[in-house]
């Protein structure tokens, strides 16, 4: 039996009227669930000043106390040179030899200039032997020509000898006296001949100790032990005083030159003990001390240079950067626990907690460490309230719970 379409019309009308209902009922809103606040539970620490060291940081360059540039004392041809650059050298000992040629060539003018003199002097000696000995014999016939002159006076009186007899003893009485006269200026002269040789060989001998001098020049010697930095020249060059030929410093001695500003300088004193710390070595600190103030500051940075000695270790080397802590007068700062601090990004800071019992962010700016606890430059007053534990967990604006 087929159905009819009457039939289907009606329940063709049905199903849309009942699909029309359904899609006009409106869905009523649920009741919001009810939410649990639950509050973290943290420590939490009211923040004080503290009496704490002070100090300040001045920043400078590890360098040797001692540096030299070694040159050549004379004008030669370097004709060896054993310094190595890293290497380290005895004081005396040979760095390079200069060609001595020339030096050595004045060094025997020098000797031979002072064999003659001395050849001399002996000359003059015997000279003045045979002086001395003429003028003894002089002496003597000048005495028997006195007495002979008295005698014939006494007999010149009496009338027993002629006047031309009394004359002719007479002029050998004068005779003789001046026989003693020459005698004695030649001795005169030959003296003074052997102060002019004397003369001569003082100059020579001077001369050829500035000789040797000049030749020992030759050898170039390490004046201190230490290390060699860099070698200027080469085996052929021309070496002339003043002109470099190695560059060494002192090993086992170093000291920090730091820069110190004009308002801090008055605080720093010779001989006072400073903490060092080189970056290169660690954060482990060097206790060195205050070995020089140069007293004129630099122009350009306004600073002085203050050279801090410090203990002789062999890691230490020349160029390495330091940081100097100089110890002032205690002061008054607001220390937190290491703990506390939180950082985002570049930034840092603390999570305050207000009389609602609400943590909320605030930024900071730190300063030094003191036994673990850090110091609040600004962002942060005393009597104020910091969580110290869970601040991993802490939101801005969230509740807190301070434990007992």
């Amino acid at each position: 039996m087929r159905p009819s379409y009457r039939n289907l019309s009606y329940v063709f009308l049905l199903a849309v009227l009942i699909l029309t209902l359904f899609g006009c009922r409106k869905e009523e809103p649920r009741p919001p669930e009810p939410q649990v606040s639950t509050a973290l539970q943290a420590r939490v620490e009211t923040v004080a000043k503290t009496s704490v060291p002070d100090a300040f940081w001045a920043v400078g360059t590890v360098k040797a106390r001692t540096t030299a540039e070694v040159s050549s004392r004379i004008l030669g041809t370097v004709k060896e040179l054993w310094a190595r650059e890293g290497a380290i050298v005895s004081a005396g000992e040979v760095l390079a030899v200069i060609d001595d040629r020339d030096l050595a060539a004045q060094v025997r003018r020098a000797e031979a200039a002072l064999d003659e003199a001395r050849r001399g002097i002996d000359e003059v000696d015997q000279s003045l032997r045979e002086a001395a000995a003429a003028l003894s014999g002089t002496e003597a016939n000048r005495q028997y020509a006195a007495a002979t002159l008295s005698r014939y006076s006494q007999l010149f009186q009496e009338k027993s000898v002629s006047p031309h007899e009394y004359e002719g003893v007479q002029a050998k009485a004068r005779a003789a006296e001046a026989q003693v006269e020459q005698a004695r200026a030649r001795i005169l002269s030959l003296e003074a001949r052997k102060k002019q040789v004397e003369a001569r060989i003082a100059q020579a001998q001077a001369e050829t100790g500035a000789a040797r001098v000049a030749l020992g020049y030759a050898t170039v010697v390490a004046p201190f032990r230490g290390q060699i930095l860099e070698k200027k020249a080469e085996v052929g060059d021309m070496a002339a005083p003043g002109r470099p030929l190695i560059v060494m410093e002192e090993t086992g001695h170093h000291r920090l030159e730091a820069g110190v500003g004009e308002t801090e300088i008055a605080t720093v004193r010779r001989g006072q003990a400073v903490a060092v710390q080189i970056d290169a070595l660690g954060e482990k600190n060097l206790s060195g001390r205050v070995a020089e103030i140069v007293p004129a500051a630099d122009p350009a940075s306004r600073t002085f240079t203050v050279k801090i000695d410090l203990p002789p270790l062999p890691s230490l080397r020349s160029g390495l950067y330091g940081t100097a802590s100089f110890p002032r007068e205690r002061k008054e700062a607001v220390l937190i626990p290491a703990g506390a601090l939180v950082t985002r990004g570049q930034l840092q800071g603390v999570f305050v907690v207000d009389g609602q019992n609400t943590a909320r962010l605030r930024l900071v700016k730190t300063g030094a460490t003191y036994d673990g606890r850090i110091e609040i430059l600004s962002g942060l007053a005393a009597g104020e309230r910091i969580l110290t534990s869970e601040v991993s967990r802490a939101a801005d604006g969230g509740r807190v719970q301070a434990l007992p």
